[in-house]
């Protein structure tokens, strides 16, 4: 009884450990793809902050009551009623609930309490969140967040502009569009280290903007041959269809021409490589010394104006917008550079941190820094030291 059950709890903890073999991700892929309350389930493990507030719950003086009444739960839930026909999801949430989350709770339990580093919980840092700041051709600097959701505002051309469940968005005037003096006016929107925000350009580009980047545009397309924009840091592009007007993205030595698209460009300054990732559509990228088109599922690797075509990691180039850090077969230094960017610190390596170590596995980007600095931790390859915004990473 409940074999299949705790085989996915048994999954969930190797997972959990970055531990899976081929053929268990396989197994764990195809449980996870059967229902969204698997990736609910995956979602709440991952999430130690969780687990600890669980943990006080079975450290309590009723604790070892609660375990064994679902114990005895288990025990006599099929056995009592067997003509009821239980969820999988639910029978395999009570197993994982017993052999996984006391597992992992308990894990987490003493990782917290012996972990190398110490870190003062009033001063923990919070992860990222949806903020930015545009500046007009005028110069007036405006500052965007949530907290102004459905506010409507005029930029300095009369364009009016509107803040929408954190996106930014430009709102024409269908009878006149916007005013022709508007033409090669430039916006940039800006977002800091810590912030993530959209934006739809006035020919109905839609934009995400990750943390730590700029993206300047026209207040209006109007009049012109092509709808040129660029960009420092990374962003992904959804580009309204205007076969009379490419879509030109000027980014670190690289211009990608298309017509309409979805695509993903990392050109952080700290990169040693500009990473430009296809989902949709064809795009056209030239530098001084060639030029690639890109099919979808690849990616163009810039290095020094030489581009190189691969297959993309798609989870891995949008982790970003999701809600974890995913960090397999990624350097362990390009995985830190993604938890500085979204947390706004620095790390300092000592010298024994090559740039070839590799990292693995994922993270929670809803948790505390100090979680994500004690699932890193438990790797076994380095240790942290923390000063204020600076974390000081040592190799074990």
């Amino acid at each position: 009884m409940f074999e299949k059950e705790f085989y996915i709890a048994q999954l969930l903890q190797k997972r959990l450990q970055n531990h899976l073999t081929e053929d268990e991700q396989a197994a764990f892929d195809e449980w996870l793809a059967e229902r969204p309350e698997n990736f609910s389930l995956l979602s709440d493990l991952s999430n130690n902050e969780k687990l600890v507030s669980e943990l006080n719950t079975y450290q309590s003086p009723d604790g070892k009551d609660i375990f064994n009444r679902v114990k005895a739960g288990l025990k006599s839930g099929m056995t009592t009623r067997p003509e009821k026909k239980i969820r999988l999801w639910q029978s395999i949430s009570v197993a994982a609930a017993v052999v996984g989350v006391f597992f992992m709770i308990s894990f987490f339990y003493t990782k917290f309490n012996n972990n190398t580093f110490t870190f003062n919980i009033n001063r923990d840092i919070k992860p990222g969140r949806s903020g930015a700041s545009l500046t007009l051709a005028n110069g007036q600097v405006i500052r965007l967040s949530n907290k102004y959701s459905d506010s409507v505002f005029s930029g300095d051309e009369g364009d009016r502009l509107q803040i929408n469940n954190g996106k930014l968005i430009y709102l024409a005037d269908h009878d006149n569009d916007i005013s022709e003096t508007a033409t090669g006016k430039q916006n940039v929107l800006n977002t800091s280290n810590g912030q993530t925000f959209g934006v739809v350009l006035p020919d109905g580009t839609k934009v995400w903007l990750n943390s730590g980047s700029r993206l300047q545009y026209p207040a209006c397309f109007k009049g012109s041959k092509e709808r040129l924009v660029s960009l420092v840091g990374e962003a992904y592009f959804e580009v309204a269809k205007d076969k009379a007007h490419p879509f030109v993205l000027r980014s670190k030595g690289q211009d990608i021409v298309v017509l309409g698209t979805r695509f993903n460009v990392n050109a952080y300054v700290n990169e040693d490589r500009s990473v430009t990732s296809l989902f949709e559509g064809s795009v056209r990228l030239k530098t001084t010394l060639t030029e690639k088109i890109l099919t979808p599922g690849e990616e163009a690797l810039n290095h020094d104006d030489a581009l190189s075509i691969r297959k993309a990691n798609i989870e891995s180039v949008l982790d970003w917008r999701s809600d974890e850090f995913y960090f397999d077969n990624v350097s362990f230094k390009a995985a830190l550079r993604k938890v500085e960017r979204w947390y706004d610190i620095e790390f300092v390596y000592n010298e024994e941190i090559s740039d070839d170590m590799m990292a693995g596995g994922w993270i929670s980007k809803n948790n505390k820094l100090s979680a994500v600095l004690a699932l890193i931790e438990r790797s076994g390859q380095v240790s942290f030291r923390i000063e204020g915004k600076r974390i000081f990473v040592k190799k074990l």
